[in-house]
């Protein structure tokens, strides 16, 4: 797993700055996001005006139902899927306003991403898939090579870097995707069911890795889940029904190991369960 030293070298692209000046440093809005399928006999209103906020150096888990919009959110807010009306910006950007080569260029050296699927390049080994983006963002073989080489071994996977994603573990397979999705030092990594494929205790290993990134390098973290267990680990926790922002909650970590969970319609509670949760 990473080394605590490893995982303090550089700042990271977010430049979140001290913990006092996050909240006033906004790095994700959204205003009035509206997303509709038409799908030629009926229209899917899978967002309907959604306002949404993050700070740099947050870590924020997106739950609800299967079918509430939460995988809709965070691929409009990260450039996957244009939204139908709406604005996001991103670092102050307007991400659906830039021509698309120019929002392709942005993407790539400001957003990292940790997909279920985990998306490795079966012909690729592990340092060939983790070193791509950076070659696709056109920095040079041997630094981009340089970067992974980093990165495989912060992750812990040195010795598994000639090796093909066939060859690893599906636990060791999500921390190729997370290494992939660091080596261009991005301000922020959205993670789509990060843990969904991995049993308990790859789950909680990768939530190791990803509240380290988070806290040490201050990068800043969207996660979609359907694991309470992932979302009480989180700063918040938002919670979405029917393309709408239901709840958005702070979670607050308790010295003996509980959490307690903030919401803002609601009064200070235990972290919630979600048993419908999903997609």
């Amino acid at each position: 797993m990473v080394e605590n030293e490893t995982m303090k070298t550089g700042a990271g692209a977010a430049g979140a700055g001290s913990a006092d000046t996050v909240a006033d440093n906004l790095i994700i809005l959204t205003t009035n996001l509206h997303k509709i399928y038409d799908t030629g006999e009926v229209q899917v209103h899978a967002l309907r005006g959604i306002d949404f906020q993050v700070s740099s150096g947050e870590m924020v888990a997106v739950m609800g139902p299967s079918g509430s919009g939460k995988t809709t959110l965070l691929n409009c807010m990260s450039g996957i899927d244009e939204p139908t009306d709406g604005e996001v910006m991103i670092r102050g950007k307007a991400l659906y306003k830039m021509r698309d080569n120019s929002r392709t260029d942005f993407r790539a050296q400001n957003m990292g991403f940790i997909f279920q699927t985990f998306n490795l390049l079966p012909v690729l080994t592990v340092v060939e898939n983790v070193e791509l983006p950076a070659l696709v963002a056109g920095v040079k073989p041997g630094e981009s090579r340089k970067r992974a080489l980093h990165w495989v071994e912060a992750l812990g996977l040195a010795d598994q870097s000639g090796k093909r994603p066939a060859e690893i573990s599906g636990g060791q397979q999500q921390r190729v995707a997370i290494a992939r999705s660091l080596v261009n030092d991005p301000a922020i990594i959205w993670c789509d069911e990060p843990t969904g494929n991995l049993d308990s205790e790859n789950q909680n290993q990768v939530m190791d890795v990803l509240c380290g990134l988070n806290k040490d390098r201050g990068q800043t973290f969207v996660l979609v889940t359907h694991s309470e267990e992932v979302g009480e680990r989180a700063d918040r926790i938002v919670r979405m029904r029917d393309g709408l922002i239901d709840q958005d909650c702070g979670v607050t970590q308790q010295d003996d190991g509980g959490v307690e969970v903030d919401c803002d319609d609601d009064d200070t509670e235990t972290a919630a369960s979600d048993p419908d949760g999903g997609r």
